[in-house]
């Protein structure tokens, strides 16, 4: 019980530096106000009313957004991880329900992601209230549940991975896997330039980080959609929450059955040996 309020807390912690940070660098308004669906479109990677697009600066600036994500992640890669150090490892062996303890270390990754991304955008939006006017509007409020519930799902993913990677390499080795594939994914955001082609149009719509966009995407909800008015033709909130999910249920499914049959007194991921 103890370990979960300690990691709860640090979940907190670095959600309220990323709140504080996303404040500070990106929300931005171009008249003495703000509306919050124009904020939450700037947190998820927008300049409000114009959207992202694929230049070196904004690429940069998607990729320093997920500084204190990568923290987090780095972070939470150690909630399974530390089970198969040392002096845990001939405990964990001795489990006779792996599967029950692969499904309960998966909810707290969870539960740490989702304190993560409700501090954080919390955090962020109230301190832009302190500095900012913020109008608070129907689309806003949307966009908000919709930029929680895409980055909460990302994360876990991510996170859950770092966990698996981090037993087969050891956790920095992981971070540098884990990150550098988000890293890709966000330099690969550039293809929204030739969105019109097919092979770019599908790349983009499996990309994660694309679907967490809120800037690019379309709605059926008339005041939402005028709210976002997106050139791009793409993404939706339903389609996007599909994608991230997928990847989300493909990684907790692997990580379940390598969890099972990994044979893990024949590796020490401490010492950087399988």
């Amino acid at each position: 019980m103890y370990r979960i309020r300690y990691d709860t807390l640090v979940a907190a912690l670095i959600g309220l530096l990323s709140g504080v940070l996303s404040a500070m660098l990106f929300v931005r308004p171009y008249t003495g106000s703000i509306t919050l669906s124009e904020m939450v479109l700037q947190l998820s990677g927008s300049r409000g009313t114009y959207e992202f697009n694929p230049s070196l600066s904004e690429i940069m600036g998607m990729f320093t957004r997920f500084i204190p994500i990568f923290l987090f992640e780095f972070y939470g890669g150690t909630v399974m991880y530390r089970n198969f150090c040392t002096a845990s490892i001939y405990i964990f062996t001795r489990n006779p329900n792996r599967s029950r303890w692969y499904f309960r270390e998966t909810a707290r990754v969870l539960l740490l992601s989702v304190v993560f991304a409700a501090v954080s955008l919390i955090t962020a939006v109230l301190l832009s209230m302190v500095q900012y006017d913020v109008i608070t509007n129907y689309p806003g409020v949307l966009l908000s549940i919709y930029h929680f519930v895409l980055f909460s799902i990302w994360i876990t993913t991510a996170t859950i991975l770092l966990n698996l990677f981090s037993i087969i390499f050891g956790t920095h080795v992981a971070a540098l896997i884990v990150i550098g594939l988000q890293a890709i994914c966000i330099a690969a955001l550039s293809l929204i330039e030739i969105e019109d082609q097919l092979l770019p149009a599908v790349l983009l719509q499996i990309n994660p980080i694309a679907n967490l966009i809120l800037g690019w995407f379309h709605s059926r909800i008339p005041a939402l959609d005028e709210a976002i008015f997106s050139p791009h033709k793409g993404f939706s909130f339903v389609p996007a929450l599909f994608v991230v999910s997928s990847y989300c249920l493909l990684t907790v499914l692997s990580g379940r059955q390598f969890i099972l049959h990994r044979d893990i007194l024949s590796s020490n991921a401490e010492l950087d040996g399988v």
